[in-house]
């Protein structure tokens, strides 16, 4: 367990936070801008990369150790992984090395969206490692299919197969802990503002999944992907190196099943 305060996973916690708003634009810009990008989901709104966020993930690549059940040392490489393409890519790098940035920010995504998922699966242990639900997921879940102006319950039966992105990340939010979750909820709150009000819709955990989604079509990664991601894995590791038996909720455990590998 960590003893210094410098290594606090609460302390942690709140850097992880702080350095989300600052991506997404809900705290005073920084100096030193790496890059500026104005795209994120169908309704885009402006994210930010700046030098203290490659600090960040420097000091995080140093920081990050095994966690099991849930931070196995394989989801550790992989996050690491993610955490030094991004460093290459958003690095001061000459002209002729453009090729390299691209396929850097191309490995982080690559990487980014698969990891999230399966950490998702490990915090609920809701579904198996090729998607097969453990048990029911009825309309109490709050989970929705179609467009905002025509939004249907979506449900699941044991057995079935979940595939959607969004609705993993919504079954692993609804998982967590009360901070963990309340945290990730002002996040989604101040990225839906930035949608047209005739909107419902467009959350977090939404745009992350037409993100996803877009790139799988052949959109091209801009690598602030592969970074909200590993921020939002943080937010999820931090809690867990504090008490790795608390970061699930006693409701979810009572619904579902406890963490698996």
């Amino acid at each position: 367990m960590p003893t210094s305060s410098d290594e606090d996973p609460l302390a942690w916690f709140n850097r992880t936070a702080a350095e989300i708003r600052f991506l997404l634009g809900g705290a005073p810009a920084r100096s030193g801008f790496v890059g500026i990008f104005i795209k994120f989901g169908l309704f885009g709104s402006q994210l930010t990369v700046d030098r203290e966020h490659l600090k960040f993930l420097r000091d995080l690549t140093n920081f990050l150790h095994p966690e099991p059940p849930i931070f196995d040392s394989q989801v550790i490489k992989k996050w690491n992984g993610i955490n030094h393409a991004l460093i290459g890519a958003f690095g001061p790098l000459p002209a002729s090395k453009a090729d390299f940035r691209d396929q850097s920010v191309a490995m982080a995504t690559m990487a980014a969206f698969p990891l999230l998922e399966d950490v998702a699966r490990r915090v609920t242990g809701g579904w198996t490692a090729d998607g097969f639900l453990i048990k029911d997921i009825g309309p109490e879940f709050g989970l929705t299919r179609g467009k905002p102006s025509e939004v249907r319950a979506a449900s699941y039966r044991a057995g079935q197969r979940i595939s959607l992105l969004e609705h993993k990340l919504r079954l692993m939010h609804i998982a967590l802990r009360d901070d963990v979750r309340g945290t990730l909820e002002s996040l989604s709150k101040a990225i839906a503002r930035s949608a047209p009000a005739s909107l419902t819709g467009n959350s977090l955990y939404e745009r992350l999944s037409g993100i996803r989604n877009d790139w799988l079509h052949g959109s091209r990664a801009e690598g602030w992907e592969g970074l909200l991601v590993s921020l939002l894995l943080a937010l999820i590791y931090f809690p867990t190196a504090a008490d790795p038996d608390m970061i699930t909720c006693a409701e979810w455990k009572s619904k579902i099943a406890p963490p698996t590998a």
